[in-house]
């Protein structure tokens, strides 16, 4: 028999995920275990804020990550935008990425591209393999195909996009796993969002932990991808 709480809870699963799935041409290649297991989705700013301390030093660590995970085997998937923290980690995983030999695109560096496109996407630049039409959707199909997420601030869209994977992690369906959630910590802008999971925790509104749910991370290089691959070991090897 199911107590008020958790009938309110599947109640609102259900609504919060009555949205029309229509990520339906995701390359099911990137969909296996394997796949997800070397696939890390960034996320974070897209748009480029030079009066931004935050910002710039979310720019300047994403690059970094994103050069030693595309060294050291991995994918790295984003939304191909060119602006902020999305572009820094864009243009670091063309660079460094191994190229298809016919075409020239960097075969590690992943996008979910929204349909209609906002027009800041550099698509010819990456791998699509996916489309999507609207951010929830594509936030599934990021789920569908990572297991890792590294978050770097943003605005309202990369918050909607941490809550829609906290809310994956606390209704786990049958045979689900954990998604590992790293959330880099620049300048204290995450501390809120956790310190509010840990007061839902104490009043008992969680079924998860706060850090079963999301991984507070300094923003630290090492840090960052000492977390990264203890998650999964499936690709271990730092870049040198």
């Amino acid at each position: 028999m199911l107590n008020k709480l958790s009938q309110r809870n599947i109640a609102f699963k259900s609504d919060f995920q009555e949205l029309p799935d229509t990520t339906t041409l995701l390359d099911g290649k990137y969909t296996t275990p394997e796949s997800r297991a070397k696939t890390v989705t960034i996320l974070g700013r897209s748009k480029s804020i030079p009066s931004s301390e935050v910002i710039l030093e979310s720019m300047d660590l994403a690059s970094k990550i994103t050069k030693d995970l595309i060294l050291s085997g991995r994918n790295v998937q984003t939304g191909c935008a060119v602006g902020g923290v999305m572009g820094s980690v864009h243009h670091t995983a063309k660079k460094y990425s191994v190229k298809d030999i016919a075409t020239g695109r960097p075969l590690q560096n992943l996008a979910i591209i929204m349909e209609p496109p906002y027009g800041d996407e550099a698509v010819e630049e990456c791998i699509s393999i996916g489309t999507s039409k609207s951010e929830a959707e594509r936030v599934k199909g990021f789920i569908k195909t990572s297991d890792t997420f590294v978050v770097f601030p943003g605005g309202l869209h990369t918050n909607e996009e941490i809550d829609r994977l906290i809310y994956h992690n606390e209704h786990l369906s049958n045979g689900e796993k954990l998604k590992k959630v790293i959330l880099v910590n620049v300048r204290n802008f995450f501390a809120p969002k956790v310190q509010a999971l840990k007061n839902q925790f104490d009043a008992k509104f969680l079924n998860h932990t706060p850090e079963e749910l999301c991984t507070l991370i300094n923003p630290s290089k090492q840090e960052i991808l000492n977390a990264v691959y203890k998650f999964n070991k499936t690709f271990k090897t730092f870049a040198k």
